[in-house]
């Protein structure tokens, strides 16, 4: 069996998920064990893809609703993240995964999310791409709005978005898997855009029943150990990796609804 952390973050603002998320990546070591991290939003959050403007969100909008905006590491388009989201994250050293380029990496974890839905009773599949590629002047800003050729769709419909960091041999790979689509907040949050990601496959419509929060994790979990032969050892962050994820904070959040003094778990 090969050793992996497993850690349950429980639900955070956006900012702290994405402070922790790239904490975790620069404070893994060779030889550390990979980790698959759970977490869901409190509250409900937007994440912007590395590379994109704040213009993409209407953040007028966010602050009316209460949805914290935040900076994601890794590319891709933005996403608006529900209360009770399932978003997992994956950091490993590639080396350790076996693959020698970026898709070859999105085809191994693929397929460990393969098989978690697949414990589900959902078929879903890896739609192959080449690139990372990121949202252009022509292209919709919002991430399920577009079917990228890493994310895994099902029934021909994007069910799991995913995008990746690499860094020194290392990786983030950050997936969302939305358990609702809720159409007015996507349209008061991202305007027009979100017209084209309204064909977006939910977890409960891809099972064909409800499905909570718990039992997602639960399944992918399985799917993990069912691929990759992983052997998930319940963890926390360490206080080092914590500290990190303070310092990163201020560069990666954007807006925050909740007063001040909350503090990463």
């Amino acid at each position: 069996m090969w050793a992996w952390r497993l850690i349950r973050s429980g639900p955070m603002p956006a900012g702290q998920n994405m402070a922790l998320d790239l904490a975790l990546l620069e404070e893994h070591a060779p030889g550390d064990p990979p980790i698959l991290r759970d977490y869901t939003w409190q509250p409900a959050g937007v994440t912007l893809g590395r590379n994109q403007g704040a213009s993409s969100v209407d953040l007028a909008a966010c602050r009316r609703l209460g949805i914290g905006v935040a900076r994601r590491p890794t590319g891709g388009g933005a996403i608006l993240h529900e209360e009770g989201e399932v978003t997992f994250s994956v950091v490993a050293a590639r080396s350790g995964l076996g693959v020698a380029s970026l898709m070859d990496s999105y085809r191994v974890l693929g397929q460990a999310i393969a098989a978690g839905l697949g414990a589900l009773g959902i078929a879903a599949k890896l739609v192959d791409r080449e690139g990372e590629p990121q949202a252009g002047p022509g292209e919709n800003p919002v991430c399920f709005a577009r079917r990228a050729r890493c994310d895994l769709c099902c029934q021909g419909r994007k069910l799991v978005g995913s995008a990746q960091l690499q860094r020194a041999g290392k990786l983030l790979q950050q997936n969302s898997l939305p358990l609702v689509f809720d159409r007015e907040r996507q349209a008061a949050v991202f305007g027009p855009a979100a017209r084209e990601a309204e064909q977006v496959m939910v977890l409960p419509e891809a099972a064909g029943r409800p499905v909570s929060f718990d039992e997602a994790c639960q399944a992918l979990a399985w799917g993990w150990a069912e691929a990759l032969g992983a052997e998930l050892e319940p963890s926390v962050p360490t206080p080092t990796e914590l500290a990190r994820a303070e310092r990163l904070l201020p560069e990666l959040e954007i807006y925050h609804p909740i007063p001040s003094g909350s503090t990463l778990p």
